[in-house]
């Protein structure tokens, strides 16, 4: 008699009885391609909790941080806080780039209140949330309102003293020259395109020369700039 030879054991389709090492490469599988799928659509997935990529690389700003460096901002801010807050949030401290810090002054803007102020709490919100908006805000108006009243007070008293009105005409032209300055450091974020200029020099003649209300100026121009911006021409 010939050699028996053993009968091969075939899987019927469905059946769930593989052998151990392949049920490991199974699940290797299946944790890749579920590692994929949640990379793209804009997360991934550690230890059964969704972690945003872009929270994972931004920087973490302790609140007393934005209360020290705002408050640091507004005690040397001679001349107006917007030139001094794009050089510590951009140029000295690095938290905005340039496209940033244009994207989110242009919100303070538009947001009723002071400029400055809506860019501080703005900023604290974004890297530390109500805590980090509080302190920011405290920093932002805690010294600088004890100073304005002393000097309102001084200003009372010596106001009308030729001296004094020499030093606030001074004061005034530097306050100029640097409003002047960061707006020529700001253009240079626009496209190399006639159209953001466009919007740009109407804007400014709106605002500036024609001394048109700004919401008025924004809603006139607001729709057309992004009605172009959406199509990929501006």
């Amino acid at each position: 008699m010939g050699r028996r030879v053993p009968r091969r054991r075939v899987l019927k389709p469905g059946s769930s009885k593989l052998p151990s090492s392949l049920l490991q490469i199974q699940g290797d599988v299946d944790l890749v391609r579920l590692k994929v799928f949640a990379d793209t659509i804009g997360g991934c997935t550690i230890a059964g909790r969704r972690m945003n990529p872009s929270q994972s690389s931004a920087p973490r700003v302790a609140a007393t941080e934005l209360f020290f460096e705002f408050a640091r901002l507004t005690l040397h801010s001679f001349g107006g806080a917007l030139f001094w807050s794009r050089r510590m949030l951009v140029e000295r401290r690095g938290w905005l780039t340039e496209q940033e810090f244009v994207e989110t002054l242009a919100l303070a803007q538009l947001l009723p209140g002071a400029n400055g102020v809506n860019l501080a709490v703005l900023v604290g919100y974004r890297f530390a949330g109500l805590t980090g908006a509080a302190a920011a805000l405290a920093g932002f108006v805690g010294a600088p309102l004890v100073i304005v009243i002393a000097i309102g007070v001084a200003y009372q008293q010596f106001g009308t003293v030729p001296a004094v009105k020499s030093a606030l005409a001074g004061m005034s032209s530097v306050a100029v020259a640097l409003l002047i300055a960061t707006a020529a450091r700001l253009s240079s974020v626009l496209q190399r395109r006639w159209r953001p200029w466009l919007f740009a020099l109407l804007a400014f003649a709106g605002v500036g020369v024609m001394r048109w209300p700004l919401l008025i100026v924004v809603a006139v121009l607001a729709p057309f700039a992004i009605a172009i911006a959406w199509k990929g021409r501006l």
